[in-house]
């Protein structure tokens, strides 16, 4: 009951700082079970993107809300980065030159040696919302974000995640 009350107030709180809020990040992330195995002192977020301008906004809106980020703009090196920083949630893009992000979390979850129930991994994509969700099953993700949502989504479904 606690975990639900934690997830409406960052929900309420994510909705009061970007009126933009649709409902599809609480959809994602209403589906991530808080207080399970995945919940921990852990509050790294590794967001992996080739956009240098999502990292450097979306990295500054989470970290105001205390949460420790680690940055990539290359898919290459991502599978070491995540193996040293041992990150709670990866928000990955999928459109990245010269690897894709589909690609890459299947490279990553068969070599990173980190256990499935450890980490909470999401697309977050420009893509439409019909091809995030077949890429997200195709996968065994945790779900998406599309990018075109406001920021306070992304921090909504971050706390949820970090419980």
């Amino acid at each position: 009951m606690a975990d639900n009350k934690l997830a409406e107030r960052a929900t309420q709180r994510a909705s009061s700082l970007d009126p933009r809020a649709d409902t599809e990040a609480r959809r994602v992330s209403d589906r991530v079970p808080v207080g399970s195995t995945r919940a921990s002192a852990n509050r790294k977020v590794l967001i992996i993107d080739d956009d240098e301008a999502i990292l450097a906004t979306l990295g500054a809106y989470l970290e105001s809300a205390g949460i420790t980020v680690l940055t990539s703009n290359t898919p290459f090196g991502a599978t070491n980065l995540l193996t040293r920083e041992r990150p709670r949630v990866v928000l990955l893009d999928v459109d990245m030159p010269g690897l894709s992000g589909d690609a890459l979390i299947k490279n990553i979850l068969a070599r990173a040696g980190i256990p499935r129930s450890e980490i909470t991994i999401f697309f977050h994509s420009g893509q439409s919302a019909t091809d995030l969700s077949r890429l997200t099953r195709e996968c065994g993700l945790d779900g998406y974000i599309e990018k075109k949502g406001a920021p306070s989504e992304v921090l909504a479904t971050v706390l949820r995640c970090l419980g």
